[in-house]
């Protein structure tokens, strides 16, 4: 997916909810123009949204549970995990998946392009997987027990004293 900058007046937000109604939109131009072209200043302000006034505007109808309601639920909303990541910074905790990668929120005034797909017809068959077959008998399959040491292989406590050994 490509993101190219958003020229229109109204943000790109349909991945985060809709309008209820149509925002303010500026008077019809010409097909080579853009509509900012032929506009003074003030009414261009008045007419172009930016991602967090349309946000805030009235008639967005956001989808539920994107945006955090209060801070436990911006902190639950990280994506720091207490028993994979440890040591980490304080920073690392807040961060979000839409700082890392792009989730459901925008960032920027943007739009994606999808790249058109080429349909590859007389392809050759590609087989992949599975690149060796373990027998079912062998030992690192076989469920291991006190009668196989080589199923216990590596580091084991002593019985008498708990001393680490090798086998």
């Amino acid at each position: 997916i490509k993101r190219v900058r958003n020229l229109n007046y109204e943000p790109y937000l349909e991945s985060e909810g809709n309008f209820r109604k149509n925002l303010p939109a500026p008077p019809k131009c010409e097909k080579d123009q853009h509509w900012f072209e032929n506009l003074s200043p003030n009414h261009r302000l008045f007419y172009h949204q930016t991602l967090n006034s349309a946000r805030h505007s009235v008639p967005f109808q956001p989808i539920v549970d994107i945006y955090p309601k209060d801070s436990l639920d911006f902190m639950l909303g990280s994506v720091y995990n207490h028993s994979l990541d440890i040591f980490n910074s304080k920073t690392e905790i807040a961060y979000h998946e839409e700082t890392i990668r792009q989730k459901e929120r925008r960032l920027r005034n943007t739009r994606d392009l999808s790249p058109k797909r080429k349909i590859a017809i007389g392809h050759p068959l590609a087989i992949g997987g599975v690149k060796e077959r373990l027998h079912p008998n062998s030992m690192k399959l076989m469920c291991s027990g006190h009668h196989q040491p080589s199923a216990n292989k590596g580091y084991s406590r002593q019985d008498a004293d708990g001393n680490v050994f090798n086998y």
